[in-house]
């Protein structure tokens, strides 16, 4: 009998230490799993926060036709252009990258400000409806971006814009 209690009392103080870290390790990730909660509510407010303004529009590239003649045979008009601009804040601390999708349109979330727009890169031209080549600039910079601010965001809403781009087609 007294083996069998004693067996038992040992069982019994080897389990409940065990049992205490289990408690301990729960414990901490209980803390993790809040931690995390509070971050991604965080997030969620300041992705909120942004949501509310921004900028949208269309980026176009021209002009497309080397000489314009009238009546024209070919449409000359400015083509949507696809590349990547970049905002920048006034203060420089927000610096934030929009790609144009196939029809040149845009939609970037950005806090309420003064911002600039630069290019990313130069990106090659290419249209569906017709085919244009730039002539070289001394800089090697065609095409290049004629609309660059200041663009001022509003506290709620998009402000809607055209960003040009000139093709060097003289």
């Amino acid at each position: 009998m007294k083996y069998i209690l004693a067996t038992l009392l040992f069982v019994f103080i080897s389990i409940v230490p065990s049992a205490n870290i289990f408690a301990k390790e729960k414990k901490v990730e209980d803390s993790k799993i809040k931690i995390e909660k509070v971050k991604k509510e965080k997030s969620e407010k300041h992705d909120k926060k942004i949501s509310k303004s921004g900028v949208k529009g269309i980026i176009k590239i021209s002009p497309t036709c080397t000489v314009v003649t009238y009546p024209s045979t070919v449409s000359c008009a400015d083509i949507p252009y696809e590349t990547t601009i970049v905002f920048t804040s006034a203060d420089r601390s927000i610096r934030k990258e929009v790609t144009s999708k196939e029809d040149g349109k845009f939609k970037v979330r950005l806090p309420a400000g003064v911002y600039t727009i630069s290019k990313l890169e130069p990106t090659p031209v290419s249209s569906p409806q017709q085919s244009i080549s730039l002539s070289p600039s001394p800089s090697g910079q065609y095409p290049l971006l004629s609309t660059t601010g200041p663009i001022i965001v509003p506290d709620k809403g998009f402000i809607e814009i055209e960003v040009s781009f000139y093709s060097g087609v003289i």
